[in-house]
């Protein structure tokens, strides 16, 4: 098929892409900036320079695609308006370019985000549960730009995949707490231990393609997780065993988190660099759990994730240290090996 993917430079999108030139797709990969993304042409893609919040080229790309999945999105920002221009804006032009463009039988898979339906402490906590509501800005975005994908769905096949907490290879967002692992000490948010859904990067990647190839998945929302219920302390258990078995999980009390965010977006207002840690994000770090059924994907599409949570852990590690994002040599870590099962789905 011929595929383009917004965000094709990001931790995601990079991996889709991989995944898609190696079934054999043509697969044109938007980004910002051509350097950064010359790996992906080195691997096989086209690259096509365009930016969503003002597109000038796409929509001649657009025209002959059969898929167009959408990873691209705001993560972390200085203000309300850069979370709704990255996240609602950009997908809103991208929908009426779609419409404008796009052959009647394409399909748009958008990457959301489990913080579009907000939190939960229910491991049944499904798509159509009537209690969802966003708790951050971040969250608000990403709904809303969810509604102008379902605004086309009488006329076009869409498809909205709500993952989890994604970790994997070319992650950034979580290598602090790898980092933190080798140190010996790992935080972890709130004295209260809060339970959380997590997703390997590469089973994400296998539900997009379910997502892509089944004719099921046509105007609907799928919540994607490994289908295990976890902790932060499981995680930063599973975070030492791989990297430093004598390392130590800290509790760190809500109100000293609650301080780091602000002080966070009092950095950001200053030198214009998003902090991970911000005001919008303690929205999100303050809840009770982050739980949400991935029953519907797998009796739909029949995804069924296939790593466990530490074989992602060492995978994720392994390539951290050949990247030089973590110190220490590959080999000291434990062969990863095939992928295995983690479990039954949540129900």
């Amino acid at each position: 098929m011929k595929i383009l993917v917004t965000g094709a430079t990001g931790f995601v999108g990079g991996n889709l892409v991989t995944a898609l030139l190696g079934q054999g797709h043509k697969v044109f990969c938007l980004a910002r900036l051509e350097k950064k993304a010359e790996h992906l042409l080195a691997a096989g893609g086209e690259i096509v320079v365009d930016d969503l919040l003002s597109p000038v080229f796409i929509g001649k790309y657009i025209e002959d695609c059969d898929v167009v999945f959408h990873v691209a999105g705001v993560i972390k920002g200085a203000s309300r308006e850069d979370y709704f221009h990255g996240n609602y804006l950009a997908t809103k032009n991208l929908v009426r370019i779609i419409e404008q463009h796009g052959p009647s039988h394409q399909k748009l898979i958008y990457v959301s985000s489990q913080a579009a339906s907000g939190p939960s402490i229910r491991s049944d906590f499904s798509e159509s549960s009537p209690d969802a509501l966003p708790v951050s800005t971040y969250g608000e975005s990403k709904h809303a730009a969810e509604k102008e994908i379902l605004s086309m769905s009488e006329r076009r096949s869409v498809v909205i995949l709500r993952p989890s907490i994604v970790y994997g290879p070319g992650d950034r967002a979580l290598l602090s707490l790898f980092k933190a692992a080798q140190r010996g000490i790992i935080p972890r948010p709130g004295l209260r231990d809060m339970p959380v859904n997590f997703i390997f990067v590469q089973d994400l990647i296998r539900a997009l393609l379910l997502a892509a190839e089944k004719p099921e998945a046509k105007n609907k929302i799928f919540f994607i997780n490994d289908g295990m219920k976890y902790s932060w302390s499981i995680w930063n258990k599973a975070l030492a065993d791989c990297l430093n078995k004598n390392a130590i999980s800290i509790p760190i009390a809500k109100a000293f988190l609650y301080a780091s965010c602000q002080i966070g977006g009092i950095i950001t207002q200053f030198t214009g660099i998003s902090s991970f840690l911000n005001p919008d994000k303690w929205h999100e770090m303050k809840q009770t759990g982050w739980l949400c059924s991935n029953a519907r994907i797998v009796k739909e599409l029949g995804f069924f994730p296939c790593w466990s949570l530490t074989q992602g852990i060492k995978e994720t590690a392994k390539w951290y240290i050949e990247a030089g994002w973590l110190s220490g040599k590959s080999n000291l870590l434990p062969p990863a090996g095939k992928p295995e099962t983690p479990g039954a789905p949540t129900d």
